[in-house]
């Protein structure tokens, strides 16, 4: 997750906004996370940039564990305009997987999927976290279908092994 991290800051770096929010994405930067939301939040304040500010700061929450704010955070940014991509979408559906709301994830894994700009690497790891929601829904039957698929379609992937093995068991 620490390179799409990454992606999502250069695509913030790319928007060219100035200000507070520059700040703030140094902050990411140098992994002061606590420090960013506080700069976020005080272009929130102002009134300014909010879908980079909203953004950012999902992005500083996530990067803190505090998913259930990330994901507000996540909400607002899309809310006010923020640039919708793969991986916004990403750690949105990650934010919620985190705290057990697996058909929201679901969900924004979903609308990942059919960003344009949903990479290889990218796809594989949102299938897996798909496969992961399967299992803490038990949901046995689908999770067989999806398991199998990801095996065929990734078969370096040696991690699927476990899961299979668990549901030749059932």
């Amino acid at each position: 997750m620490k390179k799409i991290g990454m992606i999502v800051l250069a695509a913030v770096l790319l928007t060219g906004c100035t200000s507070n929010v520059e700040k703030g994405i140094s902050f990411l930067e140098e992994k002061q996370y606590k420090e960013a939301v506080a700069v976020f939040q005080e272009e929130i304040k102002d009134d300014k940039n909010l879908d980079e500010a909203y953004r950012g700061m999902a992005i500083a929450y996530y990067e803190l564990k505090e998913y259930e704010k990330a994901a507000e955070a996540f909400a607002q940014a899309k809310e006010h305009g923020a640039e919708e991509t793969a991986v916004f979408y990403s750690l949105w559906a990650t934010c919620h997987l985190k705290q057990g709301a697996y058909e929201q994830a679901a969900y924004y894994y979903d609308q990942a999927l059919n960003m344009e700009d949903c990479g290889a690497q990218l796809e594989q790891e949102i299938r897996f976290n798909k496969i992961a929601i399967l299992e803490k829904q038990s949901n046995w039957e689908e999770l067989k279908v999806q398991v199998e698929a990801y095996a065929k379609q990734y078969p370096e992937d040696t991690s699927i092994e476990r899961i299979a093995e668990f549901l030749e068991t059932r």
